[in-house]
C-alpha cells in the first residue's frame, strides 16, 4: 500500500492525531484527501478500534436510477 506524497496547495490535507486518555500523542498522520480512507483503516486495525469504513460514491447512485432505461 502506498500513499500519495503530501503536496501543499494541491488538494485537502488531513492531519489526524491519536492520543491516549492522558493526552500523550501516540501517532500523527498527515495525508492527502484521496488517501484518508486507507489511513482510517490502518488506525482501526493498529489500535483495535471498533469501526467500519464505508465509502459512498454519490455518482454511482445517480447512474443506477436510470439503468432500467438502458435495457
Amino acid at each position: 500500500m502506498s500513499f500519495e506524497q503530501v503536496r501543499m496547495g494541491k488538494d485537502l490535507i488531513f492531519t489526524t492525531l491519536v492520543e491516549d486518555s492522558n493526552g500523550k500523542r501516540l501517532e500523527k498522520f498527515k495525508v492527502m484527501k484521496n488517501d484518508y480512507l486507507s489511513t482510517v483503516r490502518i488506525l482501526i486495525g493498529k489500535f483495535g478500534l471498533n469501526g467500519k469504513v464505508i465509502h459512498v460514491d454519490k455518482n454511482k447512485d445517480k447512474d443506477k436510477d436510470l439503468n432500467w432505461a438502458l435495457n
